[in-house]
């Protein structure tokens, strides 16, 4: 699981492959980038709650929360799971 700054951009991890799942702290972060890892997923951190604002996050910036939220992102391994649900294509 990589952690990062929060200098990412949500276009720009977009643009890379990877895909916003949420905005979350610990112990829940970890066990979900283990989970994601467990079934095949790259995870990566960014510390901060980033994203493509179309969604309020006042919530995250208020007094006493600074730098406890991370993001995770995920996305597929090359050669393992696809984030296509391509399990019931005909």
């Amino acid at each position: 699981m990589g952690s990062t700054p929060k200098d990412y951009n949500h276009a720009e991890l977009i643009s890379q492959g990877w895909e916003r799942r949420f905005s979350v702290q610990d112990p829940r972060l970890t066990e979900m980038a283990n989970y994601y890892n467990s079934i095949g997923f790259e995870t990566l951190v960014v510390d901060g709650v980033i994203g493509d604002e179309s969604q309020c996050s006042s919530c995250f910036d208020v007094s006493g929360f600074e730098g406890k939220f991370k993001t995770l992102y995920t996305r597929s391994k090359t050669g393992s799971v696809s984030s296509d649900n391509d399990l019931f294509v005909a």
